[in-house]
């Protein structure tokens, strides 16, 4: 999934999460939110009967683009995945489309269990296993 701007990319997850946590009756908490010099941070918890999901983003936002490298930034979902926020191609300057690329951190997860572009069907099964609901099909 690509974007065109970087913050499109967080409102597409922010949006995805919002969604999913209407659906199964999650609590969706803004547990950090910050506005740095050139990029903002946002960490976001969902709570569904003692399970919760967290995810961690950081980025560049659109008006300082002309001062980012290839890096527009980064997160974690949970402690299992690393998110990467990059243009489709480096090339400077710095332009759009955009996509957040998905590195496995635990070793342990099998390559072929994830995209390597963060999708909107994979975060919504990864929030269910992690919030111990049934998956859909």
């Amino acid at each position: 999934m690509t974007f065109n701007s970087t913050e499109e990319s967080v409102d597409f997850i922010l949006t995805t999460l919002n969604d999913e946590a209407l659906r199964v009756g999650a609590e969706l908490k803004v547990e950090r939110k910050e506005r740095k010099n050139i990029s903002n941070e946002l960490m976001i918890s969902l709570n569904r009967s003692g399970q919760t999901f967290r995810i961690t983003l950081n980025w560049v936002r659109d008006e300082h683009l002309d001062r980012a490298s290839f890096s527009l930034g980064n997160g974690y979902i949970e402690t299992q995945w690393r998110l990467l926020l990059e243009p489709e191609k480096k090339v400077a300057p710095v332009a759009p489309p955009f996509h957040w690329k998905l590195k496995q951190v635990d070793r342990s997860i099998g390559e072929a269990s994830h995209p390597h572009i963060l999708d909107e069907v994979w975060l919504r099964r990864l929030l269910q296993r992690k919030l111990a609901l049934p998956q859909e099909s």
